[in-house]
């Protein structure tokens, strides 16, 4: 269901058409960057909760899938705007998303964490 909606706003922004749309929400120092942070952020949460928090490891690093995989993406999409008229590719919105990506990431361990911790023994005893 989201899907569509992330696909919708990145054909969008490739048409030069978003700013129409959101302009209300980004007339303040920063906006873009925050907007950054907060929407990808919620993909990695989201892609990250939908995968329980499932780690992947390479070499000596621990990762967790979903973020992995919301960082490729993410990647190639910035990656991509450099050759679209209407884009700007920028180092700082890639960075902004990163630090969502780990940020919110670590956000869907410790709910995954607290779906699955068992409950305590006194938790089961009726007063």
């Amino acid at each position: 269901m989201k899907c569509p909606l992330v696909v919708g706003v990145i054909w969008l922004a490739d048409r030069g058409e978003l700013k129409q749309y959101i302009q209300p929400f980004v007339s303040f120092a920063y906006a873009d960057k925050l907007w950054h942070f907060l929407l990808i952020g919620i993909l990695s949460l989201l892609v990250n909760l939908a995968f329980m928090a499932k780690r992947l490891r390479i070499s000596k690093f621990n990762l967790l899938l979903g973020s992995l995989v919301v960082t490729v993406v993410v990647t190639l999409e910035e990656l991509s705007q450099g050759l679209l008229i209407h884009r700007t590719m920028d180092i700082y919105d890639w960075l902004a998303d990163i630090v969502g990506i780990v940020l919110f990431g670590q956000l869907a361990v410790l709910i995954v964490w607290l779906i699955k911790k068992p409950a305590s023994p006194d938790s089961l005893i009726l007063k």
